[in-house]
């Protein structure tokens, strides 16, 4: 009876574990490129984020956003649209924002655009810009909540400074 008990649990478990445990929407690592410009006194920024669920059912996130911790830059810029690439393009080529939908396990990279609301006469110094990626993360299972995705930092170079009136792509790598 107790190895048929132990069995029994051993295979509910693995089943729970392999097919219905809820996941984590996770950032990976830290982009290699982005686009950016002050040219009209918002900061407007295009970053490739890589997400990646850690759990067999889907999770999605909504109203995603960046904290930028560092003075003279807006606390929270928003999410207002997805791009096909980090070279910005025209407007004909943007969706807005929606939601990031994520299978259970899947990786995937995704172009986000943000935009600083309000205008504050944002410019660019050099150096790293600390950036953390905060979500409304939603699960299968009905719950939700805000919750940090991950850390990265932008490095902002003296030619990224002399240029930041042009919406261009930038090099992130160190």
């Amino acid at each position: 009876m107790l190895i048929a008990s132990l069995a029994l649990l051993f295979t509910v478990g693995t089943f729970w574990w392999l097919n219905a445990r809820r996941g984590k929407l996770h950032l990976v690592g830290k982009p290699r490129s982005y686009a950016v410009s002050t040219a009209s006194g918002k900061l407007h920024l295009n970053v490739p984020l890589s997400f990646y669920n850690s759990g067999p059912t889907p999770v999605w996130a909504s109203n995603l956003k960046l904290q930028l911790r560092t003075p003279g830059l807006p606390e929270v810029v928003d999410f207002i649209a997805t791009l096909p690439g980090v070279q910005p393009l025209s407007n004909d080529d943007r969706p807005m924002a929606t939601q990031v939908a994520l299978a259970g396990r899947e990786a995937r990279v995704i172009c986000c655009e943000f935009i600083e609301s309000g205008s504050s006469g944002t410019r660019l110094a050099e150096g790293t810009v600390p950036v953390t990626v905060v979500a409304i993360e939603h699960r299968t299972w009905g719950s939700q909540r805000e919750r940090s995705l991950g850390e990265f930092e932008l490095r902002i170079t003296a030619d990224t400074v002399r240029v930041q009136g042009q919406y261009i792509a930038h090099d992130n790598y160190e």
